[in-house]
């Protein structure tokens, strides 16, 4: 789970999981879609704009493989 530089390499299920275990308490990623995500985000206060940009920082990720385990 940790590279051999001592980083993370586990995906975010695996982050949840493990937080799940030390603290005792259930963490679940919900995954949202963006039409979901979107329209939670302005409910809450959030500007259409700025939510985009989140949404473009997030597949961004995506597409470079950072929502995928390296285990």
């Amino acid at each position: 789970m940790f590279g051999s530089k001592g980083g993370f390499r586990g995906g975010i299920y695996e982050v949840a999981e493990m937080m799940s275990t030390i603290l005792g308490d259930e963490i679940q990623y919900p995954n949202p879609s963006v039409k979901e995500f979107t329209s939670y985000m302005v409910k809450k206060g959030g500007k259409v704009d700025f939510v985009n940009v989140v949404i473009g920082i997030h597949f961004s990720n995506q597409v470079r493989g950072g929502g995928r385990s390296h285990t």
